[in-house]
């Protein structure tokens, strides 16, 4: 995220699947830190299966220093299981998720459709 990825409003909300320890999320917060644009309104959610992952990230991004802005939620979540979130809320969607996949892997994300659930049918 870099300072033009900040809405003209100053307004940003981004939903982060899988954050693990919060590596990424405390990037995050630091670059945020260092925006060019000022910060009205930036939420992060940022998702983890793993309560322990986030106990983990909890306690890293106590001591990273954030704006008052920015607003930071740790939310136990299957990353396939995305269905108690409201479609079309975000701005930005962050994940490392290609880090799992075998050298020549593909990641595929799109919106649900007819045409795409028939093609998965056949795979």
């Amino acid at each position: 995220v870099e300072s033009h990825d900040v809405a003209k409003d100053g307004k940003l909300d981004i939903l982060e699947i899988g954050c693990g320890p919060g590596n990424t999320t405390t990037l995050l917060l630091n670059r945020l830190r260092f925006c060019e644009k000022p910060l009205k309104s930036v939420n992060i959610l940022s998702t983890d299966f793993s309560e322990k992952m986030l106990e983990i990230a909890a306690k890293r991004l106590r001591e990273v220093p954030k704006e008052s802005a920015i607003k930071v939620e740790l939310k136990k979540m299957d990353a396939c299981d995305l269905a108690s979130l409201k479609t079309g809320t975000y701005d930005r969607l962050i994940s490392n998720l290609c880090y799992m996949l075998l050298p020549g892997g593909f990641l595929l994300c799109s919106p649900p459709c007819v045409r795409l659930q028939s093609w998965l049918l056949l795979a």
